[in-house]
């Protein structure tokens, strides 16, 4: 879990005591989870690069001995797992919009329960709580890609 990395300070558990906070909580923490994952997505994609779930997915030998065969289905399956990572990307990107206008929805709402100022001060607490998590989950994908 995206949370579970760091443990979430006292400012954070006291502002997440508040319900519609909360849900507020939820939906950034699994925003900036889904663009950590895009983005590593989009990075293999630029480094032409194949992560190793899809490449696993993606393994066929045949069971007697014949290169030319085997060469076409290794071309097939390349190309397959190339598809396979675009189809990826454009789902994430789809969801990582929809999860985006789900905060900006969450946040109209506190701005019409709350001082505005308190909304954006709890905006910045929560930004400041995931900056660490999300640098850390980046420099886990980078490593991937090395």
């Amino acid at each position: 879990s995206l949370v579970s990395v760091f443990v979430m300070s006292e400012n954070i558990k006291q502002i997440c005591t508040n319900p519609e906070y909360q849900k507020l909580f939820r939906c950034m923490k699994k925003l900036y989870s889904l663009q950590c994952q895009s983005d590593f997505m989009k990075k293999c994609r630029t480094a032409n690069v194949i992560p190793q779930g899809i490449n696993d997915q993606c393994q066929f030998t045949l069971s007697y001995d014949n290169h030319d065969l085997s060469s076409q289905i290794s071309t097939l399956l390349q190309a397959t797992k190339s598809r396979t990572l675009d189809l990826i990307i454009t789902d994430y990107e789809n969801r990582t919009k929809a999860w985006r206008n789900s905060m900006y929805t969450q946040i109209d709402v506190l701005r019409n329960l709350y001082n505005s100022t308190d909304v954006d001060n709890v905006i910045t607490d929560f930004n400041v709580y995931f900056v660490p998590i999300t640098n850390n989950m980046r420099q886990n994908h980078h490593k991937k890609l090395i």
